[in-house]
């Protein structure tokens, strides 16, 4: 199920467990990401010299980003109704 935060306003944190895909990549990140009319948030490019490309994640064109990072800490905040 890649959108996590059906409800725009549901927004709240949350945290990444094991059952979850993921890739931590430093900035700048080499990828530009669109919302698609749907409202989610996918990967439209990425540099092939970008941190993204060299993060050894599988990371790929068309890739939903269902949630991003806090600057600091744990948890997670949702792309939806950005």
């Amino acid at each position: 199920n890649y959108n996590i935060f059906l409800n725009g306003n549901d927004r709240a944190k949350r945290g990444v467990t094991n059952e979850d895909r993921y890739a931590i990549i430093q900035k700048p990140l080499g990828i530009i990401l669109e919302e698609g009319s749907d409202g989610m948030v996918f990967i439209a490019k990425i540099d092939p010299n970008g941190n993204a490309a060299k993060s050894n994640f599988d990371i790929r064109i068309g890739d939903i980003v269902t949630a991003v990072s806090a600057t600091f800490g744990d948890e997670v905040w949702s792309t939806r109704g950005v």
